[in-house]
């Protein structure tokens, strides 16, 4: 390797970075160990190169996600990290900015369905990468568990010439980077997704988070009554740290940029969420304790 990267122009030494980053990272096998010097000797050419030639923001974005990877081992220049992460800083915003896709619009139709409540484009606590939907589910111990999925559309693939894909370089990066910080990551697939009817979608969708273990009430659940409780007066409660308020329909809206993040929104009575989770289909299975908290 170190005989041809003199050769080497800066999208080629790019791209060599940001593979030997995701071979010295992969979760899903044996992580391969590159010497260190190979590492110098690579950012060393392509400091040398980014002086002569135009670099592309997907090169940029590269040296950023390999030096997000290999933290000091790979250490660019102070003003080559800048543009780095201006780059990589601009992808994100860009992304936030798209309208949603045709595959995200049909499985958030499916999760609504299925009664599951998510949050869109939401922005991981490293501020790596802006994921396509987050479900929060708890744990048997009361813990919270969080799912990613991702509505992979055709540039997410590669197609073989035996007609099957295989997800792209790109596509496994952000999933190892994501499953490194502990998430559950599903991925739907536009070529599997499409050949779905709207049945065998809410179908797929229930299974893969069953098959994961996931606690997260269904619609068409039967749920204690309790249950249901804390998650209304929780949802409820993050609202009112927003400052924002529920629209028609009791779906939670975030605060304008002239709300007071004081505002408080006062829960309302308990007989109301009960009769709210009524309206919405939910059956609930009312206890001794809280019909008796009903009646105080």
């Amino acid at each position: 390797m170190l005989a041809c990267v003199d050769d080497f122009n800066s999208q080629a030494l790019a791209n060599t970075v940001w593979a030997v980053a995701m071979l010295m990272n992969n979760i899903e096998g044996d992580k391969i160990t590159i010497n260190q010097n190979v590492l110098d000797r690579l950012l060393h050419q392509l400091l040398e190169a980014i002086e002569f030639s135009t670099v592309e923001e997907q090169h940029f974005q590269q040296i950023f996600q390999a030096h997000h990877l290999l933290g000091d081992r790979f250490k660019p220049s102070a003003a080559l990290l800048d543009q780095a992460r201006e780059a990589w800083a601009k992808q994100l915003a860009s992304r936030s900015s798209s309208p949603q896709s045709s595959l995200e619009r049909e499985v958030a139709a499916c999760l609504d369905r299925l009664g599951i409540t998510y949050d869109v484009e939401v922005l991981t606590e490293d501020g790596m990468h802006r994921v396509d939907m987050l479900v929060r589910g708890r744990t048997d111990d009361g813990g919270e568990r969080l799912l990613v999925i991702e509505c992979d559309g055709p540039t997410h693939f590669l197609r073989s010439s035996d007609g099957t894909y295989r997800i792209d370089g790109s596509t496994y990066a952000r999933n190892c980077d994501l499953r490194k910080l502990g998430l559950d990551v599903l991925c739907v697939a536009w070529h599997e997704w499409t050949s779905l009817t709207k049945d065998e979608r809410d179908a797929y969708l229930r299974r893969e988070l069953q098959e994961r273990d996931f606690k997260h009430s269904f619609k068409c659940d039967n749920v204690p009554v309790e249950t249901a409780l804390i998650e209304a007066r929780r949802r409820v409660n993050r609202l009112c740290e927003v400052g924002g308020h529920a629209a028609e329909g009791g779906a939670l809206t975030r605060p304008t940029p002239q709300a007071s993040a004081s505002a408080y929104v006062p829960p309302p009575p308990y007989i109301d969420y009960l009769s709210e989770l009524r309206e919405r289909g939910i059956v609930v299975e009312e206890t001794n304790n809280a019909k008796k908290r009903r009646t105080e």
